[in-house]
């Protein structure tokens, strides 16, 4: 309907401008509601639609960046939720001056002004450090994530809060070193890169490379350089040369290249294999290495904002310092150049495999072949000893005829019978051994002759001369049976026998062939006998060297539990968490208690001198034995010695009063009294020297009401391996390991029993009286202290740990990783160093050998020695030879800081 219809005024009267201005009015009311009525309708899903803003440093068409993109809609994409995505390209790339551009941020502000984004993803370093200075203005209270930030440093986003992201980092030291080791012929490496800020971080990766491995190879960075000298340089590398390619996207005349130009251009000019770093250098003929992957940043980066989403903080999040890099290699180049894909690392992906049958079920058709080759050296094998044993029973027929003619020359008793199974003949040996001569013997059955007993129950047995006539081909029992012979003398026999056949194959006989077995019989068990032994001690052996090399990696973990929590409780003020933090230092303090009883028992560890209180330990041990042992057995203390310290180790002191009620429980099955018993004894003079002064004793009884031992089983009570329990019930080894204890303790163990009357072991063990020992030194403030001090440890939570201590109380702290390391930053930084802390245990050059290095080229130098086992022989022997003290891990900070001061004194 037109506006002329609904007008009642005639249209002659209206004129035609006034027409053509009401068509128009009336299509511009109906397009303002139209547009009303759709931002109505919208207006709450785009609310209810989280919005996402991707800030990306470069352009789009740069593999890199439509990477990271991919990366990112992936992730955010992955679970089907609608998300709206603006992405924003800042061309800094091809235009670096764009960032510090005010204009940038107007136009961004005007762009984004009525716009509300619940996340803000920053792809490489531009876009991330552009964000943090303009997003309170822009986008204030929007948590932010970055990707793709090369040689992250945490203190520059110390004071940002909100934010959250993955670092960007080449793997170029173990690329390299990968290299090195597929090509150990190597002896130049040449580094290619640029001067972009990136390249700027493959150049202090490779120097903290070279800082390590300084005269390992010829190593050459190509980074500030016109593109026709990088072909020059490529162009000349000669066979035993290597190339590390990062990247090359600006060169020295200030030309800007794209990945594939680049990439295509240095392996056009280069002719020795050429790895890379990152993945987007792949299809062009490179060989791989541990490679950085935009899709990997771009999927860290997603996942970070779809958990933001999805609820939580960016601060919870934390900062990924780690970034997904992967060992990717090319199967074309791997094939050119002979590398086997054996060699390459563990989890490596290998892109360009060829896809033909043969190769693809190569390992079922080589399993194939094998097999096949397998069953027809079995076929020629069956053939060969069938053929064997046909000419052996041939000759064996004709063996036989002659059997009568051999019986005297062997060594064995031998008998043989006519197919009735009487006897016909004998050897002189046969009747040695069964006091039958043969002229009384012949004619007689052979049962009356050899007569047999079971050796376990002694019941009669057949021969095996019946066995044979009964049908058997051949019959033989080993050393099994008892032979009785004439006089009624019993041997211990191995018996056999076989029927002696006619040319045409008839039994015309029975040959029995035995031997005595008694004296070999005697001696096979005491092998046996000494072979278990042997086996135990050897498993005991396995098992504490397993226990060692378990405590002293543990005391290594604890070293860093310990000291990192004191340096915790330092920084903090809160009552709640300053408990939180005793309670971690408590609880690591008594795991160190257990590492020490795991060195003891694998004999890497002395026993420990302190003060201990015996009631204190009594005490323990009853309240272990509470809730262990049978309830029928009643556990009764009667503790009377006052004072009641000794000098010694609380852990095996335990474990010795432990294992006596352990003896003691064993000895009551239907229950009983155990009784712990104290006391004080003091004996005056001696037979050696009657005015020697008074000598005092805690005397400690274990007492049980059980079935008590004899005289015989008590003089080898204490022997290792001794036991009187069934098999798999003890080893023998607890009362050894008893006696061990108290005799290292300066003490004595006696035992009293009697079969039936129970058993009472006593202890006794020197007095400790507190005014006798040394006077505690008084409290004083923790040293510090302004010396360089190198610590030298392959963990790297030790050596962190022991830097921060030092740090802490004033002294200069510098780490290396192994010996050769640190031979090498005191080649560099001798002058400077005063005192250097030495981990014993380390891979390669071991902290022994590094000692030994050491003194002989900076004799000055005073050093520590560190271990987490404790002050065995080889840790004494460095301090006999010049090291200035021994700490064991884990170990106090006040002890560190008062032992390092104290050396630094001498």
């Amino acid at each position: 309907m037109s506006v002329d219809e609904v007008s009642s005024t005639p249209t002659a009267l209206i004129p035609s401008g006034w027409r053509h201005y009401g068509h128009w009015l009336y299509r511009r009311w109906l397009a303002l509601v139209t547009v009303l009525l759709l931002a109505c309708l919208q207006l709450p899903a785009n609310d209810a639609v989280p919005s996402v803003l991707i800030l990306n440093s470069y352009h789009p068409g740069y593999q890199w960046s439509d990477d990271i993109r991919r990366g990112i809609e992936e992730v955010l994409h992955e679970h089907g939720s609608p998300i709206h995505i603006e992405i924003e390209y800042l061309d800094s790339k091809r235009h670096p001056e764009v960032i510090g551009d005010p204009v940038l941020t107007a136009y961004l502000r005007t762009k984004y002004q009525r716009s509300r984004f619940q996340v803000v993803i920053s792809c490489d370093d531009n876009a991330t450090w552009f964000t943090l200075g303009v997003r309170d203005a822009l986008f204030p209270g929007t948590p932010q994530v970055f990707c793709g930030v090369n040689d992250l440093q945490r203190e520059r986003l110390a004071e940002t809060a909100n934010i959250t992201g993955i670092n960007e980092s080449a793997d170029i030291g173990e690329t390299i070193d990968c290299m090195l080791r597929l090509h150990p012929e190597t002896s130049r490496l040449i580094v290619v890169t640029d001067t972009t800020e990136t390249g700027k971080g493959v150049v202090r990766e490779v120097g903290r490379w070279r800082d390590l491995n300084r005269g390992r190879v010829s190593l050459d960075v190509v980074d500030d350089v016109s593109q026709s000298r990088l072909g020059e340089i490529l162009d000349q590398a000669k066979p035993g040369a290597l190339v590390l390619y990062s990247f090359f996207f600006r060169d020295q005349d200030g030309r800007s290249f794209d990945i594939a130009e680049s990439a295509r251009f240095v392996v056009q000019h280069a002719k020795v294999p050429i790895y890379s770093t990152w993945d987007f250098n792949r299809g062009f003929g490179m060989v791989g290495g541990k490679q950085a992957s935009g899709v990997s940043q771009g999927r860290a980066a997603g996942g970070m904002a779809r958990r933001i989403l999805d609820g939580t903080a960016a601060a919870d999040i934390g900062i990924e310092m780690r970034s997904p890099n992967l060992w990717v290699f090319e199967y074309p180049s791997l094939r050119r150049l002979g590398i086997p894909v054996s060699a390459l690392p563990p989890g490596s992906l290998i892109v360009g495999e060829p896809d033909n049958v043969f190769y693809r079920y190569r390992h079922l058709i080589w399993s194939v072949s094998a097999l096949l080759c397998l069953l027809v050296a079995i076929i020629v094998t069956l053939a060969w000893n069938i053929s064997r044993r046909r000419r052996a029973e041939a000759a064996l027929r004709e063996s036989e005829e002659s059997l009568a003619t051999t019986l005297d020359s062997i060594g064995d008793g031998v008998i043989a019978t006519d197919a009735a199974g009487l006897v016909s003949r004998m050897n002189p040996v046969a009747e040695a051994l069964t006091g039958w001569p043969l002229r009384e013997a012949v004619g007689r059955p052979i049962a009356d002759i050899f007569k047999v007993l079971h050796e376990s129950d002694r019941s009669p047995i057949d021969s095996p001369v019946i066995r044979i006539l009964r049908g058997e081909s051949v019959a033989s029992r080993g050393g099994h049976c008892l032979l009785l012979s004439r006089d009624g003398k019993e041997l211990s026999v191995g018996d056999s026998a076989a029927p002696i056949r006619s040319r045409h194959g008839e039994m015309v006989g029975v040959v029995l062939v035995f031997n005595d077995q008694t004296a070999a019989k005697v001696a096979a068990q005491k092998l046996h006998d000494s072979e278990q032994r042997l086996r135990q001690h050897e498993k005991l052996g396995a098992i504490g060297q397993l226990a060692g090399g378990v405590a002293h990696d543990f005391n290594n973990q604890l070293t860093g539990i310990l000291g990192f929590a004191e340096l915790l409780s330092k920084r903090l003020s809160d009552p709640s968490h300053l408990r939180s933090t005793s309670y971690i230092i408590k609880s690591a303090l008594r795991a160190a208690d257990l590492t020490k009883q795991l060195l003891s028992f694998a004999r890497k560890a002395k026993y420990s001198t302190a003060k201990v209180q015996i009631h204190d330990v009594v005490h323990e041990v009853s309240a272990l034995l509470a809730h262990s042992i049978d309830k029928r057995i009643e556990i009764r203390l009667q503790l009377h010695a006052s004072p009641d310290s000794v000098l010694g180790d609380f852990s095996q002191l335990q474990n010795a009063l432990l294992n006596l009620a352990i003896n003691a429980r064993d000895a009551m099955p239907r229950g009983g009294i155990l009784t712990f018993t104290t006391a004080i004894e003091t004996r005056t003079g001696g037979t050696v020297d009657p005015d020697a002064p008074p000598e005092s004793h805690v005397v400690i009884g274990v007492s049980d009401t059980g079935i008590g031992m004899d005289s015989a089983t008590q003089r080898h009570l204490f022997e290792p391996f001794y036991t009187t329990k069934a098999p798999g019930k003890g080893t023998g080894l607890g009362l050894a390991a008893v006696y061990d204890v108290v005799q290292s303790h300066a003490g004595r163990i006696d035992v009293h029993s009697e079969p039936g009357h129970g058993s009472t072991f006593t202890i006794r063990l020197p007095l400790h009286r507190s005014g006798s020992s040394a006077a505690a030194p008084a409290c004083s403030p923790t040293p510090t202290g302004t010396a360089h001090i190198l610590v030298v440890d392959d963990e790297e939570m030790v050596r962190t740990l022991l830097a921060d201590t030092l740090e802490d109380h004033g002294y200069r702290a510098s780490m290396c990783s192994d010996g050769e390391a640190a031979m090498a930053f005191l080649r560099k930084s001798e002058s400077s160093v005063d005192l250097v802390i030495l981990d014993m245990v380390m891979p390669g050059c071991s902290g022994a050998e590094t000692f030994s290095r050491l003194q002989a080229s900076y004799p000055r130098i005073r050093v520590l020695i560190s271990s987490g086992y404790n002050l065995n022989g080889e840790a004494q022997s460095l301090l006999d030879q010049g090291a200035r003290g021994f700490i064991q891990k884990p170990f106090r900070a006040t002890d560190l800081v008062a032992l390092v001061a104290t050396t630094l004194k001498q």
